[in-house]
């Protein structure tokens, strides 16, 4: 088990020799949902088990860590999971799990900071994600055009053989440098959570504070992201009113579909597949599509939200209207500003270490002076792969 001080996050506990035990008989519960043909994820009984149930019914408890003796009941008849007593009760016995760690809590507390991330988790997807494996990493910027030799010229003919050395094909492998190193690009803040509160085994008081600095952190993640987007988009921008028609109808319509159809692919070989757009630049958008010539030029039955059971927040239909993968509706955008990108090309973000939690003393009674920390840096990679909207 980690020691005290130690890093912790639900991936590192999970692998941790301590909790071999709890994830194979994870395991063993997903496997037997799959073979039934019904959906599971390997994470709805720590999810959906409230913090209260980790500890048993005594004062104090969640202070001295006394976990609750009825867990691996509450487990195997709701989840059908057999931990405890049950590992070794017929069907296949997980012989590693006839005891639960009393830190089995802890691997709760991680995952609500990460149940509070989820609903700004898509900011993984606004643009190419590297894993970094170093604390320096130079990654190849992507661009299709960007050839050696001058290939770039559109025609074949200046392949045709004539004898000699052919010409040189390919991409310039120009590096984009990431860097995490020190204190480069690290992220920090101490979660706020009571002592008493965790005395007195106030179990709400405890997790909102987790799940608020998971959602506070990703979702500043995703500002920062959008943010470097629009400064570095400084030379593919023009304002709304210069882009759509010398007569303008729709003038949002028809400002996005300059860009996305005609601006944007110019002379690149690659179209536009990412926008984003503040909600009220959104709502403009949508209401006035509708004018003199009564038309609904954003007519799609995803028109509101996608027809899915995400989360509301960051997801939009206006991408199937623009012919987008994403459009991402989200105050996380300047207001008065839209950014369109082919994602793997305009930038590239580098990931060093996601949420984990530091200064941990592996109790409960620690987590008051526990530090949030994250690691990330963001890169433009080729300024082709954006476009700006100011003065929408």
């Amino acid at each position: 088990m980690a020691k005290t001080g130690d890093k912790i996050n639900r991936s590192i506990l999970l692998e941790s020799d301590e909790f071999t035990g709890i994830r194979e008989a994870l395991n063993e519960a997903s496997d037997a949902y799959q073979q039934a043909g019904k959906t599971w994820d390997f994470w709805k009984p720590i999810r959906e088990t409230p913090l209260g149930v980790f500890f048993d019914k005594s004062e104090g408890s969640m202070w001295e860590m006394r976990g609750n003796p009825n867990l691996p009941r509450i487990w195997h008849e709701r989840y059908g999971i057999r931990v405890g007593d049950y590992a070794s009760r017929g069907g296949n016995a997980v012989r590693e799990t006839v005891s639960v760690p009393n830190t089995l809590s802890i691997l709760k507390i991680s995952d609500s900071i990460i149940e509070g991330a989820e609903p700004w988790s898509d900011w993984k997807q606004y643009s190419r994600v590297e894993e970094m494996d170093a604390p320096k990493v130079n990654v190849p910027k992507t661009r299709y055009t960007n050839q050696v030799g001058g290939a770039a010229a559109d025609s074949i003919n200046i392949f045709k053989e004539a004898g000699g050395k052919p010409p040189v094909i390919g991409g310039k492998m120009e590096p984009v440098q990431l860097d995490c190193s020190n204190t480069n690009n690290s992220f920090r803040g101490t979660i706020r959570v009571e002592r008493n509160d965790v005395k007195d085994n106030n179990f709400l008081a405890v997790e909102q504070p987790l799940k608020n600095a998971g959602n506070l952190f990703y979702y500043l993640a995703g500002k920062r992201i959008i943010d470097q987007l629009n400064t570095d988009t400084a030379t593919n921008t023009d304002t709304r009113a210069n882009l759509d028609l010398a007569t303008s109808i729709h003038s949002e319509f028809e400002a996005l579909a300059n860009v996305i159809r005609s601006i944007f692919p110019g002379t690149q070989r690659n179209t536009a597949d990412t926008m984003f757009i503040h909600p009220a630049d959104a709502y403009q958008a949508i209401s006035k599509s509708t004018g003199a010539s009564g038309s609904y030029l954003f007519l799609d039955k995803r028109i509101l939200r996608e027809d899915n059971d995400s989360d509301v927040v960051n997801n939009s239909g206006l991408a199937a209207a623009l012919g987008l993968k994403n459009v991402w509706e989200t105050p996380q955008q300047t207001s008065g500003t839209v950014t369109i990108t082919k994602r793997d090309v305009a930038q590239v973000v580098g990931l060093r270490e996601d949420l984990t939690i530091e200064n941990y003393d592996m109790t409960v009674g620690g987590l008051y002076d526990s530090d949030l920390v994250m690691r990330f840096d963001v890169q433009e990679g080729d300024e082709n792969g954006a476009y700006k909207i100011t003065s929408f």
